[in-house]
Formats: structure tokens, sequence, C-alpha cells
């Protein structure tokens, strides 16, 4: 698998082209945190899985300002 390279041009154009590609992105993030703000308020450990670019966290981390948060990201090799 080709690692994608949010750095560059690809990161640039991904939170535009993720929209185009997936309709109602947005809404999917909006009842992700909705459910986890009913079920997780309290958590203290949140496992986070290919965040890239990122930005979701910001919500996440207000969603669930408690907890200590694993991030997973494709390595490089």
């Amino acid at each position: 698998m080709t690692a994608l390279n949010f750095e560059g041009p690809y990161g640039q154009s991904y939170p535009k082209s993720i929209r185009h590609s997936i309709p109602g992105y947005d809404t999917l993030h909006e009842i992700a945190l909705s459910a986890m703000h009913n079920m997780a308020p309290l958590a203290t450990r949140v496992l986070v899985v290919g965040p890239e670019p990122g930005e979701q966290l910001p919500d996440l981390l207000n969603t669930c300002p408690e907890a200590e948060l694993t991030i997973l990201e494709q390595s490089q090799r």
C-alpha cells in the first residue's frame, strides 16, 4: 500500500476531496461525536485509528476531555 503524504499536495486537497468523495462526510462525524458524547463522556482511554489529517481530533478531545488518546497511523514501512 502506498503511503499517503498529508504534508504535500494530497494533504492540502484532502479536506475538499474527501467531502466530494463521501456525501455526508461531516454529518457522519457529527453522528459519531454525538454517539461518543452519549456513550463515553467519562472515557479514560480512546483509540484513534488513521486520523490524518487530524481535523476531527479537536472535537474528539472536547467530547472526551479526560481521555488519554492513543493514535495509530499507517507506518512508512
